[in-house]
Parts: structure tokens; C-alpha cells; sequence
């Protein structure tokens, strides 16, 4: 599958999807979790807290974003009693991994661009220019979701590289 695909899977999934959480999940694609490793401390126990309060789920436990990042979500690793150790190394091993950079985020957010066309999104072509205006005058950087996305789909997740994610599963 290409990125093209694993998006309009994505957005299929999640119909809250506003013009930030596109700009998320291409940003993810692109450059992995990356950021959120500037402070390991900060990092573990945000993990730990989110990890405590997540509520058990049914469910997929993974959602990729290209053949070699993926969504794994928080709730259903719980729900299936895996190690949260196990998880939480394979996010920061994961995220020490360089990832495609800026110009992959670009050429990822026109592709999914071309695919609003094939979905029923929230928001018209005009508000995702005018968000992508924005957001690139901003440096692209990572976003959080959407109000609605985080209401509506109740996202816990880490990214993770697929080939890590094999060894522990």
C-alpha cells in the first residue's frame, strides 16, 4: 500500500477528522514521534499517566500511517495485557529512528490533499488551504488533534516502527 491508501483508510475510520489531524497524521508519517523525545523523562511519564487512565478496548491494535510507521493504540495493548514496558521502549527506540523530514511532510500533506475527493470530510477544500496556509507559514510542526477528533475518537496511541513492533508482538 502506498501513503495515499493507509490515509483514506484513516480517514474512513475516523469521520471527526478535521484539517490539524490530517496535518498529524502526515506529520507522523513523515517524521515518526521524533519530537516528543526532547525530554525522556517528560516523555515516560506522560506514558505512565496516559497509560494508567486509558480505558480498555476492543479493537485494532494497530492503524499504519506508511508500510513502515504505525498507530498503536494504548487501550487495546492494555485490553490484551501486553507489557507496557515493552511499548513504551519500542516508542522511544522507535523514535530515535530518522524518518523521511520535512520534504516527505510536504509531498505527504498534497497527497492527502488529492484524496478529498474519494471522502466525506468535515471541512471544505477552502478550510484545509487556509488551515495548510497556516500551518506552513508555522514551520509545519507537530500538531495535536482536533477538539472533535479528541471527543469524538478518544485517540491513545505511541507511533511506532513496524520491524520494532514485530520483535515484541
Amino acid at each position: 500500500m502506498d501513503f495515499k491508501d493507509y490515509f483514506i483508510l484513516h480517514a474512513k475510520k475516523h469521520p471527526s477528522i478535521m484539517p490539524q489531524d490530517v496535518a498529524k497524521f502526515c506529520y507522523q508519517a513523515a517524521l515518526g514521534a521524533e519530537h516528543l523525545l526532547a525530554d525522556l523523562a517528560a516523555a515516560r511519564r506522560y506514558f505512565d499517566a496516559e497509560f494508567e487512565r486509558v480505558e480498555e478496548r476492543q479493537g485494532d491494535l494497530v492503524e499504519f500511517l506508511t508500510d513502515e510507521l504505525c498507530r498503536v493504540d494504548l487501550g487495546v495493548w492494555k485490553s490484551r495485557g501486553l507489557p507496557k514496558e515493552a511499548l513504551f521502549d519500542a516508542f522511544v527506540e522507535s523514535a530515535s529512528v530518522k524518518n523521511g523530514g520535512r520534504e516527505v511532510l510536504g509531498c505527504y500533506l498534497n497527497d492527502a490533499e488529492a484524496c478529498f475527493g474519494e471522502l466525506e470530510l468535515n471541512f471544505s477544500l477552502d478550510e484545509w488551504r487556509a488551515f495548510l496556509e497556516r500551518y506552513a507559514e508555522a514551520g509545519m510542526p507537530a500538531v495535536h488533534h482536533s477538539e472533535a477528533y479528541r471527543e469524538h475518537e478518544k485517540p491513545s496511541y505511541r507511533v511506532v516502527r513496524r520491524t520494532i513492533l514485530d520483535k515484541i508482538i
